[in-house]
């Protein structure tokens, strides 16, 4: 057995606020308490994030200093912060719950909210 002075992270939800949007990573910097901020790719935000223009095209709607939820996918490592998501998944021993989405993992399937 491998023993580590360090906690792992992974998996786990934290409150967190958007300290930079780097347009050209298409990405944002986000500060959830630990020493290195997390980069939080902007195609990992959850549709709430995004509103339509009046062309018809979607918006990221998310702000520098705008407090969100965010849930570690990969841990720090070297001099890279953590990756992150804002599309918080906690899995059961029967069910997936998915945050802000309509659809529902469950043993036997997946279901839409309507199905249920």
């Amino acid at each position: 057995t491998e023993v580590t002075d360090r906690v792992l992270y992974k998996g786990s939800i934290f409150k967190a606020k958007v300290s930079r949007i780097e347009q050209s990573l298409n990405a944002a910097f986000v500060d959830f308490g630990s020493i290195r901020h997390g980069f939080l790719p902007l195609r990992e935000l959850s549709r709430k994030f995004y509103k339509k223009n009046s062309q018809g095209k979607s918006e990221c709607t998310l702000k520098e200093g705008q407090e969100i939820l965010v849930q570690i996918n990969k841990e720090e490592r070297g001099t890279k912060g953590a990756t992150l998501s804002t599309q918080i998944s906690i899995a059961g021993r029967f069910m997936v719950l998915i945050a802000n989405s309509d659809i529902f993992l469950g043993s036997f399937g997946l279901f839409t909210k309507s199905a249920l």
